[in-house]
């Protein structure tokens, strides 16, 4: 099997790429990883290659996609096929067709546009849970390409439910299109029970507002209450029950029931202490995924869509034409989360509540506290920069979007420092 892939990188030259693989673990052992020699060519980004021959060793999979016809369209799926090349580590991944199309909301209006694939048989990539659907993360906006991994890494380490991912090169109809993460996507199986977006977007095939504070729910699990429509009614009872229950004074709803007698607390509470310590501004209003399980608790997670995190460049709101909120992305201090005052934000209900402020406390001294001092001392980040630096720096010469990866990383680093260490020292 030939091991060198030769695509055109537009202006950038030639890029020949021996393929690596990896795992969907989060701990990079370059003790174990085969390395392969790559030749390398580039005139154009400072710092990762000079105008002569050079080398790296590239430790990432590629992934091929031909399309039929060169267009990708978000709304319809359209053929194509797809190769994963293996390697010493991994056989091929996979090599038949595919159903690809857009997806993001706006993610998708920027430059370097996500991917969403459809497999023709559920089928597990690189030891992932089995599925027929994968997300393609473009991580335009987090040059680091490191965010969402650092969402779910830490998610996993305290029993939060998260998405397995890995990072791959992506060779599109014969032409380099970027360094991508292949992730695992959301989807109804993935929990027990209902599932459910909470997003400003609402623009989903069926969704409702609660009563109370008009929360806008959208519906994931459409085939399991399309076939049995009384589902969808018991589940908007549980939600508007819980929404005039949290929303009161005293957290009870008008018929007697406690608000927190219908959620799962722990993953509530999980779940803002992540999005707290990135200070993820998506998380005030979109992306919040909530199942109803078997025994009538809404349940928190998976968590998603953490590239608009961790000290984000802000030149994100001249690049959506975003007005400035009043979250200041920047600063590692405060509490976000809880003070804002979108009118998407639930989150900032919870804390009038002193059972849930008590617990909250608790979490963060037993578990979160610890799992974040373990991942920080552990130099995974560190790992995740090494293996990633050549891979992005080729990446960033056709998808530059401000900082560049080593600006970027640097900035999201420290912030992440930082936060964490005024979070224990407000807790």
């Amino acid at each position: 099997m030939n091991k060198n892939i030769n695509c055109k990188i537009r202006t950038l030259g030639v890029l020949i790429l021996s393929l690596m693989t990896l795992t969907a673990c989060n701990t990079y052992n370059t003790q174990t990883i085969a390395e392969k020699s790559v030749d390398l060519y580039s005139n154009e980004t400072e710092g990762w290659a000079d105008e002569s021959k050079s080398q790296y060793n590239s430790k990432l999979p590629v992934v091929y996609i031909n399309t039929e016809d060169s267009k990708i369209d978000k709304k319809e799926y359209s053929n194509a096929t797809m190769k994963i090349q293996g390697n010493d580590l991994w056989p091929e991944q996979y090599d038949g067709p595919i159903q690809i199309k857009g997806r993001g909301n706006s993610s998708w209006v920027m430059d370097k546009k996500p991917l969403k694939i459809k497999l023709d048989k559920k089928t597990s990539l690189f030891d992932m849970n089995k599925s027929k659907h994968w997300a393609l993360l473009a991580n335009y906006i987090d040059e680091s390409n490191m965010k969402n991994r650092i969402a779910n890494d830490i998610a996993e380490s305290i029993g939060l439910l998260s998405m397995k991912s890995t990072w791959v090169q992506v060779v599109l109809d014969g032409n380099y299109a970027g360094l991508y993460q292949l992730s695992e996507s959301i989807r109804p199986e993935i929990v027990d029970g209902l599932l459910f977006e909470v997003s400003a977007e609402y623009d989903e095939d069926i969704q409702f507002r609660t009563s109370t504070s008009k929360w806008p729910v959208m519906v994931i699990s459409t085939d399991e209450v399309t076939s049995k429509p009384e589902l969808l009614d018991h589940a908007k009872e549980i939600w508007n029950r819980f929404d005039e229950a949290v929303s009161s004074e005293d957290g009870y709803a008008s018929d007697g029931t406690y608000y927190a007698d219908l959620i799962d607390m722990d993953s509530w509470i999980k779940y803002w202490m992540i999005v707290e310590l990135m200070n993820n501004s998506d998380a005030i209003k979109k992306s919040r995924y909530v199942s109803l399980n078997n025994e009538d608790k809404l349940v928190f997670g998976p968590i998603w869509d953490s590239d608009f995190s961790l000290n984000t460049s802000p030149k994100i709101y001249t690049e959506l034409h975003w007005s400035k909120e009043s979250l200041a992305i920047d600063d590692p201090t405060g509490w976000k989360m809880m003070a804002s005052t979108d009118e998407n934000n639930f989150l900032d209900e919870l804390f009038s509540h002193e059972d849930f402020k008590q617990r909250a406390y608790e979490l963060f001294l037993s578990e979160f506290s610890p799992a974040v001092s373990s991942y920080l001392e552990s130099n995974t980040l560190e790992g995740y920069y090494a293996y990633l630096k050549d891979a992005a720096l080729a990446n960033e010469s056709l998808w530059r979007f401000d900082r560049g990866f080593n600006g970027d990383y640097e900035a999201m680093y420290s912030f992440l420092k930082e936060r964490f260490e005024w979070m224990k020292s407000e807790i």
